[in-house]
């Protein structure tokens, strides 16, 4: 079984902004014995930090497997949505649980969901690193948590990436670069991932 990779929405983990809607996350959890009895929770709150922090122990004291997480902008309306469009399938013994497969819903919370910014401190790469590009092996060098020198000019790793690529559309640019050996969507993936 996979896990979703679970990532914060615009800041780190330490970030104590506030936002104008609710942030929290949505998750679903099964167990080995009941594979199609899903249960669907929710974690409120606006303070990043703090919200990581209940995932955390979610993680740690859960009888159920995880099976998947997912950031959201409103926690609360998505939860009454799936319980609108899932009604005939909840279980009204157990009212956080559901007679669903998850490929069932798991699409539906992924359009929902929301990714980070790439921040090279959040990931590991100091400023001064270099990174190489997969198909010439030419270089960039990191200049803050953002941004790399690339050919010259101070970029976005997008930026830098359609210029390598000669291309004149937004592109995911970290499986295009590697950071000492390992592809920046890797490391990506590592630093974000629930275990």
């Amino acid at each position: 079984m996979n896990y979703r990779r679970v990532t914060s929405p615009t800041e780190s983990a330490n970030s104590t902004r506030k936002y104008n809607y609710e942030l929290g996350i949505i998750y679903l959890l099964t167990k080995d014995d009941e594979p199609d009895l899903i249960r669907i929770g929710t974690i409120n709150n606006t303070n990043l930090k703090t919200l990581n922090q209940r995932l955390s122990y979610l993680n740690k004291t859960s009888r159920h497997k995880r099976l998947w997480v997912e950031y959201v902008k409103d926690p609360k309306a998505v939860r009454e949505a799936i319980n609108s469009a899932f009604l005939p399938e909840r279980d009204n013994k157990r009212g956080d649980f559901f007679h669903l497969k998850p490929s069932r819903i798991i699409p539906i919370l992924t359009l929902l969901g929301t990714t980070p910014p790439l921040s090279f401190k959040k990931l590991g790469i100091p400023v001064g690193s270099i990174l190489e590009a997969k198909v010439n092996k030419e270089a960039a060098m990191v200049t803050d948590d953002r941004r790399v020198i690339f050919r010259g000019e101070k970029l976005t790793l997008s930026e830098a990436t359609e210029r390598l690529l000669n291309i004149s559309y937004d592109v995911r640019p970290m499986s295009h670069w590697q950071y000492e050996g390992r592809f920046l969507s890797s490391i990506y993936n590592d630093t974000y991932l629930v275990t």
